[in-house]
């Protein structure tokens, strides 16, 4: 592993520049650094301290919410129309809601994995 630059580092763990640079500048060595501004480069010392004091965002379920269009031959899905996808999925309704009527009423939908949705039903219901 060769010198890195920051600029290609902040992209690689998807946090900002200045993020990154303050985290380098209060957690490294001088001789870890090399260059100013932009143009700075970080040795392989300096790559493996950094991998440790990045914090990692935790990745959990998506939550949208939309609008129930219609219903799909299948009892067990539904398609809503969630704005930020700008566009409509079908979305998995649990069973014991299955012969429920979703059309025309706002739900919360949960995005199990890519393009795999699911109603989320409170316990209200």
């Amino acid at each position: 592993m060769a010198k890195k630059r920051l600029l290609a580092l902040a992209k690689e763990y998807d946090i900002s520049f200045e993020e990154i640079m303050e985290i380098a500048s209060k957690t490294l060595e001088e001789s870890s650094l090399t260059g100013k501004g932009k143009n700075t480069w970080v040795n392989e010392n300096g790559q493996t301290i950094l991998d440790d004091c990045i914090p990692i965002k935790d990745v959990g379920p998506r939550m949208y919410r939309g609008r129930v269009r219609n219903a799909c031959p299948n009892p067990i899905y539904v398609q809503v129309h969630i704005p930020e996808k700008a566009g409509c999925v079908k979305v998995r309704v649990p069973r014991k809601w299955a012969r429920t009527n979703w059309v025309n009423r706002i739900v919360n939908v949960i995005e199990q994995e890519d393009d795999i949705y699911e109603l989320h039903v409170p316990s209200v219901y």
